[in-house]
């Protein structure tokens, strides 16, 4: 009697297929969550400007009044100083180039043959990178002080833009809390949160009660989904921002501080000066380029200054 030939997978072999190529199907291109993140980034921002403009400052100022005009300014201050240090902090000045390492060779006086003293050559790169620099797979080259890639900038935090980064998160922080304060008023308006009403402000009743009770309006609709939006960006942003303010008084990347790195940690006060400068404070009102006392390249270490 023929054997005839299987034709058909068995669900065991279907299976086993299956989670094989799991991790190609289901891993996402990191440069389309560059995409993603920046057109997030955008969404959440103009459309909070429209929202707080067309719905909610209308709402609840609905005569001209001091307040109102104040928040208006406050609100557009806010949204200036996000936009404005956004493309800042996407600009790729961080980069590191061949001509650094004469620089190096010419301050430090080290041998032109042999590489400077702490650098290193970058195998995808083929360039001498300098200290605490770090190559990106998603931007393609070696950055100056890399503390990690942003995907809501499509760029790397590095030595020139990490304060740009800072105050974009400060701002960003701010313009969550602003935001969720006035949704929160204009929802308490039309649903007070003081009474029965408050189960409205769980997503699915309100999506429920607008698309088939129809006692809600779709305004409200949408400003209980953004206000959950909001909040979620805000718990980011505030946790990013801490993150920074940690690594940066500890002298750190977060790079360094998961390595466990100490070794350029020289000061409080120095940690600060080396990421915004002589003129720290100026950096959260005036979105600026203004040139950094160091140079990025050249590191003094702890141990060294110990030693001396």
């Amino acid at each position: 009697m023929e054997c005839r030939e299987r034709t058909h997978e068995t669900l065991k072999e279907k299976l086993r297929a299956h989670y094989q190529t799991k991790d190609k199907i289901f891993q996402p291109d990191p440069k389309n969550a560059n995409s993603f993140g920046v057109g997030f980034f955008l969404y959440m921002s103009f459309v909070l400007l429209g929202e707080a403009f067309f719905i909610l400052l209308p709402t609840l100022f609905q005569e001209p009044s001091l307040w109102g005009a104040v928040m208006s300014a406050l609100i557009l201050f806010v949204f200036v100083q996000t936009m404005l240090n956004w493309m800042l902090s996407r600009k790729k000045t961080s980069v590191v180039v061949a001509s650094m390492r004469d620089q190096a060779v010419e301050l430090t006086g080290a041998d032109a043959i042999q590489s400077p003293p702490g650098w290193q050559t970058c195998l995808k790169c083929q360039l001498e990178a300098p200290p605490r620099s770090h190559h990106c797979n998603l931007c393609g080259v070696c950055v100056l002080k890399r503390d990690h890639h942003c995907f809501f900038t499509a760029s790397c935090v590095g030595f020139h833009n990490q304060r740009r980064f800072i105050v974009l998160l400060f701002y960003i922080t701010l313009a969550n809390i602003i935001a969720a304060v006035l949704q929160f008023l204009y929802l308490d308006q039309a649903m007070p949160f003081l009474s029965m009403e408050f189960l409205n402000y769980i997503p699915m009743v309100t999506v429920y009660r607008w698309l088939i009770v129809g006692d809600i309006s779709t305004w409200v609709m949408c400003v209980v989904v953004h206000l959950y939006l909001t909040l979620f960006c805000l718990a980011g942003a505030v946790f990013f921002l801490v993150w920074q303010f940690v690594v940066v008084f500890r002298g750190q990347t977060s790079h360094e501080a998961w390595k466990n790195i100490s070794v350029y940690q020289t000061g409080i006060l120095d940690g600060w000066r080396s990421t915004f400068g002589p003129y720290g404070m100026v950096h959260f009102l005036f979105p600026f380029q203004i040139d950094l006392q160091q140079d990025g390249i050249n590191w003094e270490s702890s141990m060294r200054l110990k030693s001396n």
